[in-house]
C-alpha cells in the first residue's frame, strides 16, 4: 500500500474537560474524573486497477480520555489505563498515544488483504471497497464521557462509515467503568446468573412491543432475522430509566434496520441483582 499523508496528530486539545459527578445520594468519594481530548487523523491511497484509479481512505478520531492531574494522582492513572484495555481493547503496556494511534490505523488498515510489491503499491482488491465509483472511504470515530452517575463513568464510542458523501455503517458501543471497584461494569456484575434468561425473555417481549407485532414470523418480516436468539450483551449503558440495550448493525437484524434499542425499566430488575451490582446505587436515591 502507497502511504501518502502520515499520522496527523493534533495533541491534547485547548479545551479541558472538567466533568464533576453528581453524587448527592451516594457515599464514595469519588467525585469528579477530568477529561483530555485529543484528535489523530490518517490517511492511505491505494492504487486501483492499472494504477490510474486511486481511492483515497482516511480514519479521523476524536477521543476524550481520563487524564491525570499530577505525578499521583492514581485515580485517573487507573482510569486511564482501564480506558486503553475496556475501552479501546490494547493491552495496558501501551501509552494513551500508543494505543490511539494503534486504533487509527487498525481503523484505517482493517480492510487490507493484498500485499504490497516490491515498489510499495498495493493494487486494490478487497471486497469492501470493490465498488469503481467510489474515491474515497472515510471512517470517523468518537469516543466521548456520556455519564458520570453514581460512580458509574459511561464512555460512548461511535463509528461512523461514509463512501464518498453516503453514510454507509453507524455503530454506537457503551463502556462503564466503576469507580468504587475501579472494574468494568459488565452482565456479570450487575446480575445474578440466574436472571439471565429472564432478562434475554423479556428483550425479545420488548422488540415485539416496540414492533407493535406478536410473534417472531413478523419481526422476521421486518427484518429481525435473530430475533429467536437474541440476548443480553455487554453493550448496554445504565440512567435513572433502566438498562438500555444496544444492538449493532446486523447482529439482530438487517442493516437498514439500523441498531435497535431496547430498555429494561430498573423496577423489572431490581431482583435479580447480583451482590454488590451497582444497580443498588439507583434504588437507594
Amino acid at each position: 500500500m502507497m502511504r501518502i499523508f502520515g499520522l496527523n496528530l493534533t495533541g491534547v486539545a485547548a479545551l479541558l474537560t472538567l466533568m464533576v459527578a453528581c453524587h448527592s445520594n451516594t457515599t464514595s468519594e469519588v467525585e469528579r474524573v477530568r477529561t483530555v481530548e485529543q484528535k489523530l487523523s490518517d490517511t492511505t491511497i491505494v492504487v486501483r486497477g492499472s494504477g490510474h484509479e486511486h481511492l483515497v481512505i482516511v480514519a479521523d478520531a476524536t477521543v476524550e480520555y481520563p487524564l491525570p492531574i499530577a505525578a499521583d494522582d492514581t485515580l485517573a492513572s487507573h482510569l486511564q489505563s482501564l480506558f486503553i484495555t475496556h475501552v479501546l481493547a490494547y493491552p495496558d503496556t501501551l501509552t494513551i498515544d500508543e494505543a490511539l494511534r494503534s486504533m487509527v490505523s487498525n481503523t484505517l488498515h482493517q480492510n487490507d488483504f493484498a500485499q504490497s510489491d516490491a515498489s510499495g503499491v498495493t493494487e486494490f482488491s478487497t471486497d469492501e471497497y470493490e465498488d469503481d465509483d467510489i474515491t474515497e472511504y472515510h471512517t470517523t470515530t468518537a469516543v466521548n464521557l456520556v455519564s458520570q452517575e453514581h460512580d458509574l463513568l459511561t464512555f460512548r464510542r461511535v463509528d461512523v462509515v461514509k463512501k464518498d458523501t453516503v453514510v454507509t455503517g453507524v455503530a454506537h458501543r457503551y463502556y462503564t467503568i466503576d469507580l468504587q471497584t475501579m472494574q468494568p461494569v459488565s452482565l456479570r456484575r450487575l446480575f445474578n446468573e440466574e436472571a439471565v434468561p429472564y432478562i434475554n425473555r423479556m428483550l425479545r417481549e420488548r422488540l415485539l412491543e416496540l414492533n407493535h407485532v406478536t410473534s417472531n414470523d413478523r419481526l422476521n418480516d421486518l427484518g429481525y432475522y435473530n430475533a429467536d436468539n437474541m440476548g443480553a450483551t455487554n453493550n448496554f449503558y445504565i440512567t435513572d430509566a433502566g438498562v438500555t440495550w444496544s444492538f449493532l448493525p446486523g447482529e439482530i437484524a438487517v442493516g437498514a434496520v439500523g441498531e435497535p434499542t431496547i430498555t429494561i425499566e430498573l423496577d423489572y430488575l431490581s431482583q435479580m441483582l447480583a451482590p454488590r451490582s451497582p444497580l443498588v446505587r439507583f434504588y437507594n436515591q
